[in-house]
């Protein structure tokens, strides 16, 4: 229990900073979108689009390299060797991030013409700046990750999505430009925090002399480079071939940042597993730790997608409003794939941790190239609710995919658990068919049916006993020691 607490620990400030600034970014995301309307705030998200598109080019696979090279050195306690490959991934970042923001900037006027949207032109170049801005930030979170610091990366999500309050009066001024600059304003703000944390308190004080990393950051970053870009960019084809239709665009990215709930606790555990199993050079106890984390992740990201999908209904029209209830499908499906994203993201640390980057690229191959096909083939047609159903069977298909890999590494991944899951929030997502007259009786009355069916089908399909109950009162217990420990 000793690793999977130290995994605990490392992960619970990284998911209170993510959940925290998730939460209050989704209330700024309602606010902008009602005050905007479908159309503003469907080329604000093709401008955020275009954004993520240019960040992901940028990343040159150094987020996968430094943690995993910076976490070995600390491991080994070769404290220059991991300055080094922070200071000489930064290098490369930088240069990457100057031409991806300089190339956004000069086919701003294009993407405008091509989607027939006058206003993308100035979005995007304004944008271009923010692109050079979040692709360094997010450069910060791998080093947090690497030198296990990441209550900085806390406190950097939570310094960036409060700063983004800063949209709403800008929007009251000025529309769609003020949500512009307010955006790019955070993002340069948070840039400035997070340089002053990096430098005064995560990286070693101490003089170090220089190690040539160089070699070994540029080809372990360009395996597995080939599959994040693929991957991530499947994420971004529907918005950019329905870029024509804002409103569209519009009902993808809430889903999309609904997701980003789902996501959170295999984000977590995943970010700190990482480093854990990184730094093991016995590797008898990674099989256990993999499948332990895997389990927790599974059990947290069932709940909340079933939840999610049971309340959307209502939660569009208390939260936004019926202009957006064509999105009810796509939010809904985009959930059920973020559940199965999920189930998959404790592979990267494994594939990553035990050196063996090239099975991670193959797999995000396999699930980008996908989910690729299947949005061109269905965007046409069946426009946000198509991209929604090829990221459901892409993401079927990825994780068929890595449970065949599991076998052959004889990875204990808990196939069964995840089985009986499905079952769980299958039972406890039929209060859907729960309606009142008022949708905020409804909302009440069905999470609070879920939740009751949720728990009592994971105690009669023996998935969650009281060994659970006891675990999570026990973590509760650890976490309010903490904190009393910090105040």
């Amino acid at each position: 229990m000793g690793e999977t607490r130290e995994i605990g620990k490392e992960a619970f400030p990284f998911f209170i900073g993510r959940f925290s600034s998730h939460a209050i970014n989704f209330i700024i995301i309602i606010f902008m979108a009602r005050l905007l309307g479908p159309v503003d705030y469907g080329i604000f998200s093709l401008g955020i689009t275009l954004l993520m598109l240019f960040y992901t080019l940028s990343v040159i696979g150094v987020d996968v390299s430094t943690p995993y090279f910076v976490s070995r050195a600390i491991a080994e306690k070769d404290y220059d060797k991991a300055r080094s490959v922070y200071n000489q991934a930064f290098r490369m970042r930088i240069i990457a991030a100057l031409i991806m923001s300089l190339i956004l900037y000069l086919l701003s006027d294009w993407l405008s013409a091509v989607y027939n949207l006058p206003s993308l032109s100035f979005v995007s170049k304004i944008f271009s700046i923010g692109t050079f801005a979040y692709s360094i930030i997010y450069f910060f979170t791998t080093a947090y990750q690497g030198f296990k610091k990441l209550k900085y990366s806390m406190f950097q999500d939570l310094f960036f999505t409060v700063s983004r309050f800063i949209i709403l009066p800008l929007i009251l001024i000025a529309g769609l430009i003020g949500a512009v600059y307010g955006q790019v304003i955070s993002t340069i703000l948070t840039l400035c925090l997070g340089l002053i944390f990096i430098y005064k308190k995560v990286l070693p004080k101490n003089p170090h002399k220089e190690v040539n990393m160089y070699s070994k950051l540029i080809k372990y970053s360009l395996i597995s480079y080939l599959g994040f870009i693929i991957a991530y960019f499947s994420g971004y084809i529907g918005s950019i071939i329905m870029g024509s239709y804002p409103e569209q665009v519009a009902y993808l990215t809430l889903s999309q940042r609904i997701g980003l709930f789902i996501g959170l606790p295999a984000a977590s555990l995943s970010i700190a597993l990482f480093p854990s199993i990184s730094s093991k050079l016995d590797k008898s106890k990674i099989n256990n730790i993999f499948s332990l984390t895997t389990k927790y992740t599974i059990l947290l990201s069932c709940f909340l997608s079933f939840l999610v999908i049971s309340i959307t209904r209502e939660a569009i029209i208390f939260f936004l409003t019926s202009t957006y209830m064509p999105g009810l499908a796509t939010i809904q499906l985009m959930t059920a794939g973020e559940f199965l994203l999920s189930a998959t993201v404790s592979f990267d640390a494994l594939f990553l941790g035990i050196n063996k980057p090239g099975l991670a690229t193959k797999g995000k191959l396999v699930q980008g190239v996908c989910s690729i096909l299947l949005t061109a083939l269905l965007v046409i047609p069946y426009q946000s609710i198509g991209v929604g159903l090829a990221f459901v069977i892409s993401n079927i298909i990825y994780l068929s995919y890595l449970l065949i890999i599991s076998r052959k590494l004889k990875a204990n991944y808990p196939l069964s658990y995840l089985l009986r899951m499905i079952a769980c929030g299958l039972i406890a997502s039929m209060v859907v068919f729960i309606n009142f007259e008022r949708s905020i009786i409804s909302l009440l009355v069905k999470t609070t049916g879920f939740l009751g069916l949720f728990l009592l089908a994971g105690y009669l399909l023996n998935v969650i006993r009281k060994n659970e109950y006891l675990l999570v009162k026990k973590t509760f217990l650890y976490i309010g020691r903490l904190g009393k420990r910090k105040t």
